[in-house]
């Protein structure tokens, strides 16, 4: 706990967000515009109200004064620059489209008064948020692209993964649970299902203290997206009733959805332009074939529906914003009945879906208190949270 002490929380977070609204661009000027051209990012990773929560920090030259976290806005204007990034784990089971990639991502993404050391942007700090979240069940609920989350958070917090993990889970209807951090009292959990048909079970299984879902690349049109979204969001909204009654804070995040990128095995670098990359999305035929056009708009109908139509404490973590610019960091194709599939959809590991992890600690660090940490070490969770997964990293 004596590594909280520094940390000086107070508020609470921004809400909304506004949307970078798209030009007609040629596509033919792709590649060589993305060099000219900056580009808009939008992240909402916090709400309430905005921009009121402060760290003690010493950064650089700035000595020991107060510098507000970066608020939404200051968000918006980020970008992805080149950085010399040490990756913080090695998944040596992941092979790219880009045979000299090497784990370590060149490039971070930074805010655009962060560079002028006017507002913070936490950098991800392990021992931290291990620190924060001492005891609290973090559980994530949705497809194969909310198990790249969960791989960059175990590890991340020194646990381990294997691919396998995730059609473990979906095959025998069981959710993964792993002890992570030095004190093992962390404990990261993951549930295969799609559509989230099943996700009040979960809840009331784990009872979790962070929640973090998506509905994934799995495309439903909206007459049956919003059906879907009513009864999930009400088994959200039973579990934070039963958050409040125990007297637990718990934090419930909602990670928009990221599409693929067609011909990214031609990407190495960002494109630090939404319109011109959206544009290549739209205009591909392999991307209509999986309705990735449509994942914006599926997107702020989500956050739409949260925002009026239900009475959550929600976050986001809006990845589309970001992500969308990263067509390099693929997966490698893979072999299936002699075939030989074109991904572009999945990402390496360690690389470009690190930065979830830092956009869901710099929410937390502003949301979550050290009287939030004493609280949930009182109370006696219904289940055992022993982890199901091996040393090795398969399950038991």
């Amino acid at each position: 706990m004596d590594d909280l002490k520094s940390v000086e929380l107070s508020g609470s977070c921004g809400t909304g967000a506004s949307r970078p609204q798209a030009r007609p661009v040629l596509l033919a000027v792709l590649s060589f515009a993305s060099l000219l051209f900056g580009h808009r990012l939008v992240l909402d990773v916090y709400h309430g109200d905005e921009g009121s929560s402060s760290i003690q920090a010493n950064k650089g030259n700035v000595s020991q004064h107060e510098i507000p976290f970066c608020n939404r806005s200051q968000l918006q204007q980020g970008r992805w620059v080149e950085s010399n990034v040490t990756p913080v784990y090695d998944l040596h089971n992941e092979a790219c489209y880009n045979s000299d990639y090497n784990g370590a991502d060149s490039y971070d993404w930074e805010p655009h008064d962060h560079r002028r050391r006017s507002c913070l942007f936490e950098p991800w700090d392990a021992a931290k948020f291990c620190s924060l979240l001492k005891g609290a069940p973090i559980l994530f609920v949705g497809d194969s692209l909310t198990f790249e989350h969960y791989v960059t958070l175990v590890n991340g917090l020194g646990g381990i993964t294997r691919k396998a993990q995730q059609m473990v889970s979906f095959r025998r209807h069981i959710t993964i649970v792993q002890s992570v951090c030095d004190h093992h009292q962390t404990f990261v959990m993951f549930r295969r299902d799609d559509s989230l048909s099943r996700l009040g079970r979960y809840l009331k299984e784990t009872f979790p203290v962070v929640l973090v879902l998506n509905r994934g690349a799995h495309y439903e049109p909206d007459e049956k997206l919003l059906p879907d979204l009513e009864r999930t969001f009400l088994e959200v909204e039973a579990w934070q009733r039963q958050c409040k009654e125990y007297g637990i804070k718990c934090h419930f995040f909602w990670r928009t959805t990221v599409p693929g990128h067609p011909d990214c095995r031609n990407f190495t670098e960002p494109v630090n332009n939404l319109t011109l990359i959206e544009e290549l999305v739209a205009s591909s035929g392999m991307a209509t074939n999986f309705h990735w056009p449509e994942f914006k708009h599926q997107n702020e109908l989500v956050l739409d529906t949260l925002e009026n139509k239900t009475n959550l404490d929600y976050q986001v973590i809006d990845a589309y914003y970001s992500n969308i610019l990263r067509p390099d960091q693929h997966a490698r194709p893979v072999i299936i009945n002699g075939w030989k599939t074109i991904d572009c959809l999945h990402s390496c590991s360690p690389g470009k879906v690190d930065v979830y992890n830092r956009f869901l600690w710099h929410s937390l660090i502003q949301t979550r208190t050290i009287e939030d940490v004493r609280a949930l070490e009182q109370f006696s969770f219904l289940w055992n949270r022993t982890s199901n997964v091996k040393p090795d990293g398969n399950i038991i």
